[in-house]
């Protein structure tokens, strides 16, 4: 019997072809869980990597069935399907940057993993994407709403893609219509 579906929100990034990258992850997602909702997506500033470009970020709300460990080590999977290496800068230039940041109400620390990302309280550009998923979030283990936070209330360096969030929602809706319509016929996913 499967376990049933839990909801976690992922923040997703990239800074090497970023718009390309994420649209196809979003679709090659779709294979592992479901795709319930995306954020607005950001182009920032890289947070140390002089001379990078702009990193474009957002979030998405995901349904799955994974464990919270093994979904994180689906996503280094699929980051490396799309080029990530990953190097001693934690900051470094990236194809695809995939992380959760809350999976449903769970406080986790094991190994890498931290439950709720640390980065949601330090950096707008995971905290207001997660926010506005989530609007009414408290922070598993915490105690105050995050939209009364001061990361997010500040809000700084946030420079909205509204047209390419737009052709990712669209991108994704054709994903899940086709998944639906291979799993109606029997033959599994066509996208």
């Amino acid at each position: 019997m499967p376990e049933r579906e839990r909801v976690a929100y992922l923040g997703v990034g990239s800074n090497i072809d970023p718009e390309a990258n994420i649209i196809s992850a979003a679709r090659r997602l779709e294979d592992e869980m479901h795709l319930l909702s995306v954020s607005t997506f950001y182009w920032t500033a890289p947070v140390s990597g002089v001379g990078q470009s702009r990193f474009l970020n957002g979030a998405f709300a995901v349904g799955t069935a994974l464990a919270p460990l093994t979904l994180r080590r689906t996503l280094r999977e699929v980051e490396a399907e799309f080029g990530r290496v990953r190097s001693d800068d934690p900051h470094a230039a990236r194809t695809l940057d995939l992380d959760i940041l809350v999976y449903d109400d769970l406080v986790l620390e094991e190994g890498e993993l931290r439950l709720p990302h640390p980065g949601i309280e330090r950096y707008a550009f995971v905290a207001v994407p997660l926010l506005e998923l989530a609007p009414g979030i408290v922070l598993p283990g915490r105690r105050t709403r995050l939209a009364e936070h001061p990361v997010v209330r500040a809000g700084a360096g946030l420079d909205a893609d509204a047209e390419f969030t737009a052709r990712l929602r669209g991108a994704v809706a054709r994903a899940r219509l086709a998944h639906a319509e291979g799993r109606g016929d029997g033959q599994g996913p066509s996208c």
